[in-house]
């Protein structure tokens, strides 16, 4: 497996926003249907806001987040835990609670299994081998910290070889004035059309939102608000012994700019 990841946040400049992404590796390091290790979890994920106050919610709750994704509970577990904990810090805050939206996906490179828990964030999408692109609608439940009694049902999916997922928050959907359709859109377009590697297709996603072409759509255009961006980019390739979690410790693709 390979992964490539982006963030950008609110103004470029400014490193405060609610938008964070992380790669967890997960404990005993070894397969739910082989004997060969590597499991590993992608979170992306959005609090609410795009100040001081939503960054530090997002530092406490990525905390949690891999504290219980250490402790080896299944993604419905661990967002459950999570959003139970954000409710906890609401209960106690003297300003307005805030929430959160969340992706978790645990990933059997061997099998190219994927096992996704979602809270209110956008579905991910499967660019195929042939370059077909597909959003793949998952089971979900509300966003963390809202309800401290929702459950997060676990959508299964296969990554192919060949195939790469991508996961991301709204910002690469709607900056620029996008709605969630012409945002979808846009990065359909790029997807399919990308002929290069996968950092390369990372950079080609920001540009589409940052770049000179970043305002021109077919549709309408809402109010031209900006948001922080996150985005990871999985990709299977290769046969199954090329695919293992150990290498990225040393060599994973895994890029911030800024």
């Amino acid at each position: 497996m390979r992964i490539a990841a982006r963030y950008v946040p609110t103004g470029g400049g400014l490193q405060v926003g609610g938008d964070w992404y992380d790669v967890i590796p997960l404990p005993g390091g070894t397969s739910r249907t082989t004997s060969r290790g590597g499991r590993f979890a992608l979170v992306i994920g959005d609090v609410q806001g795009h100040d001081v106050r939503a960054a530090g919610l997002m530092g406490q709750l990525r905390t949690a987040l891999r504290a219980y994704a250490s402790e080896g509970h299944r993604p419905d577990a661990v967002l459950s835990r999570a959003s139970r904990f954000l409710h906890g810090i609401g209960e106690g805050d003297v300003n307005e609670p805030r929430f959160a939206t969340c992706l978790y996906v645990e990933v059997d490179p061997e099998t190219g299994v994927l096992e996704i828990a979602r809270a209110g964030h956008p579905d991910p999408v499967i660019r195929m081998a042939d370059a077909t692109v597909l959003t793949r609608p998952t089971a979900g439940g509300l966003p963390l910290g809202i309800d401290p009694d929702t459950d997060y049902p676990i959508t299964r999916l296969v990554l192919e070889s060949g195939e790469t997922l991508l996961i991301c928050t709204d910002g690469l959907i709607e900056t620029g004035g996008h709605d969630l359709d012409t945002g979808w859109q846009r990065l359909r377009g790029i997807l399919e059309e990308h002929r290069g590697g996968q950092e390369e297709l990372a950079d080609a996603l920001l540009r589409a939102v940052h770049g000179p072409s970043s305002h021109h759509t077919t549709g309408p255009l809402i109010d031209r608000r900006e948001d922080d961006i996150a985005m990871m980019l999985l990709s299977r390739e290769g046969t199954a012994s090329d695919t293992a979690w150990h290498r990225a410790g040393r060599g994973r693709r895994c890029a911030v700019r800024r």
